[in-house]
């Protein structure tokens, strides 16, 4: 999956933006990109969607 990949390609404190996500996905999103490291810096809403931006730790 594209989070394995991003992982890999990424140093630390790497910024990542996640855009086009429907608001009913973003927890499970969020839980996905946590196990790799990734933590929500900023979210965006718009209607029923959501741009996550994510910071590596």
């Amino acid at each position: 999956k594209i989070v394995n990949d991003v992982n890999i390609l990424t140093k630390r404190n790497s910024y990542v933006i996640l855009s086009g996500i429907k608001k009913s996905q973003q927890a499970k999103v969020i839980t996905k990109w946590n196990k790799f490291n990734f933590i929500p810096l900023k979210i965006f809403s718009y209607g029923n969607w959501v741009t996550l931006i994510l910071i590596k730790n």
